[in-house]
């Protein structure tokens, strides 16, 4: 009886530290992270989900977070609250979030972003131009841009120090 609940704790121990990959297939040991800090962080241009051109060189003077997600990630789903108390704390202070979706379907991403109130800036990145550009091999995951565009944070937006990093960005 002990031995199986140590076995199902330790496959619930496991599946929480599993991030949403786009192929389950991958193994842990596959998953690189991504572009590293302190490199410069890559330039896009795009449009957001209503239409708009957007381009990162548009924010240049501003932190930023980008947070690449999708609403049928679990963990993703779970990052939200973390991201609208960064939104509610840092807005005013020239921060921006741009959240880059891996969603399949434009109109369960409008939907999530309208139920949750999510007033930031959204790219629907359906050919995966931008996680490409950024080497986003797991979601969620964010990088963030000083005022000069260089990268001082990468990792999950689970992670304490990302709300210290941008408190100090933002001074």
């Amino acid at each position: 009886m002990l031995k199986t609940i140590y076995k199902i704790l330790l496959i619930v121990i496991c599946l929480s530290i599993v991030a949403c990959k786009e192929n389950p297939s991958d193994s842990i040991s596959d998953i690189p992270f991504g572009l590293q800090v302190g490199q410069k962080a890559p330039l896009f241009t795009t449009y957001d989900i209503n239409g708009m051109n957007i381009s990162l060189g548009d924010f240049k003077g501003s932190v930023i977070l980008l947070h690449f997600w999708a609403t049928w990630c679990p963990y993703s789903r779970n990052s939200i609250g973390n991201l609208l108390s960064l939104w509610e704390k840092y807005a005013s202070k020239d921060f921006t979030i741009i959240s880059i979706s891996r969603d399949y379907d434009t109109t369960a991403l409008r939907s999530y972003i309208d139920a949750y109130k999510l007033n930031w800036l959204h790219i629907h990145d359906s050919r995966y131009d931008v996680g490409q550009s950024y080497d986003v091999k797991v979601i969620p995951m964010c990088f963030l841009i000083d005022r000069q565009g260089i990268i001082r944070f990468a990792g999950s937006p689970f992670e304490p120090q990302l709300s210290q990093i941008i408190d100090n960005l933002t001074k």
